[in-house]
């Protein structure tokens, strides 16, 4: 049963990744996007049958976000939307809260986990492809996959519809390919790499450098300003957090950080202007403003799930365009207040340098209501909670 258990949460670790705007299930004329959520429910229930049952499981939590998950989805109306809304959040979201609930207190990180591992895996293996294909040109792509989920038709180059080519970024007047490997563009590639490196440098107790490795040279791959940003942000936290278990570390980070933080300020300094400068900082701009219309409709229930029809490039705001101060505050509780109140009470680190580094990438990178997001917000109900409850019984 324990080895089932083990295959099903790598699958599910798997399709959680793959479901953050992979071709496979992202892409609109495919039309197996559907298919994919009702995979991961069966695949979820079958992680929860296979594991140990625990007798007490404290609901009140879990009650409280459905109750303002509840309202929303009644005040959203439409087919699709409410089939959507209610899978991710009325059926899923409290799936995954049971499913780490019942994770004894060694075991409750084994799912984050295994999705860093899948992560690294799929990040090793398309570094490797990307600089056979679109870097060295040793393979060449032999056909075109239809795509039209970022606001018009196009043709994606692949790779036996296994590699697809996305977009191009110019580099000192010479066009590179970017790394997107299965993912319909290269941020949101950026974005399942960076919660997996997160992972490894703050949560694991052991780090494996060569994840850590592989993880970083496929974040540069992509060639993106949130990718690189975040880099330097994860090398400062690291800076902090190891300074106070090691003299030597304690030592070298002193000496270094002053130049560190430099370095950073200097480049994020560059990449910012570079970008102001380009047509992409424009038309963030004008989505930006389009959401914050759509948000003062309704500050508090927002205009409805899947009602926004503009481009999106912020997750909080199309968040807070959709479904108002009563979805951000699902949102904000969990993944982000949780973790700062629990630093407060304990001063453990990891978790608050984690989730501040993962709520940077949530806030600029689209795609509030991906799974990535569900089962973060689902994890920290469960983790914190019961942290919380354990610490009363002790006392």
């Amino acid at each position: 049963m324990k080895r089932i258990n083990n295959f099903l949460e790598y699958l599910l670790a798997f399709l959680i990744a793959l479901d953050y705007y992979s071709v496979y299930f992202a892409n609109q004329l495919l039309g197996i996007g559907r298919t994919s959520l009702i995979i991961i429910l069966l695949v979820l229930l079958g992680c929860m049958l296979t594991q140990k049952q625990r007798k007490t499981i404290n609901l009140r939590p879990l009650l409280l976000f459905l109750t303002v998950l509840f309202v929303l989805f009644v005040s959203n109306g439409g087919g699709t939307r409410l089939f959507l809304f209610a899978i991710h959040y009325l059926i899923l979201l409290p799936l995954l809260f049971f499913y780490f609930s019942n994770q004894d207190k060694e075991s409750n990180m084994s799912l984050l986990f295994k999705y860093s591992n899948v992560v690294t895996c799929i990040g090793g293996f398309y570094l490797f492809i990307w600089l056979m294909v679109s870097i060295f040109g040793i393979v060449k792509t032999n056909m075109s996959v239809p795509d039209n989920d970022w606001g018009e038709f196009r043709l994606l180059p692949s790779y036996n519809f296994l590699y697809f080519e996305t977009q191009s970024y110019l580099v000192l007047g010479r066009e590179f390919i970017r790394n997107s490997a299965i993912f319909e563009e290269p941020p949101v590639y950026n974005f399942v790499l960076c919660v997996a490196l997160g992972i490894e440098v703050f949560l694991k107790k052991t780090r494996n450098s060569m994840h850590i490795l592989i993880l970083t040279l496929s974040i540069l791959s992509t060639i993106t300003v949130t990718g690189q940003i975040f880099l330097l942000a994860t090398l400062v936290c690291w800076f902090l957090q190891s300074g106070k278990k090691s003299a030597k570390i304690k030592m070298l980070s002193r000496l270094l950080l002053p130049f560190i933080v430099v370095f950073a300020y200097i480049s994020i300094k560059s990449i910012l202007e570079e970008k102001a400068s380009s047509h992409s900082y424009e038309t963030r701009t004008d989505t930006l403003k389009m959401m914050l219309n759509n948000f003062t409709q309704n500050p508090f229930l927002g205009i409805g799930y899947k009602r926004y029809q503009g481009e999106v490039s912020n997750s909080m705001m199309h968040l807070l365009a959709e479904g108002g101060l009563a979805m951000a505050f699902v949102y904000l509780t969990n993944i982000l207040i949780a973790p700062i109140m629990n630093w407060i009470r304990t001063h453990e680190t990891k978790w608050v340098l984690f989730i501040s580094l993962y709520f940077m990438i949530f806030f600029v990178t689209i795609g509030y209501d991906n799974l990535i997001n569900i089962m973060m917000i689902a994890f920290t109900m469960a983790y914190f909670n019961r942290n919380v409850k354990s610490k009363i019984q002790l006392q």
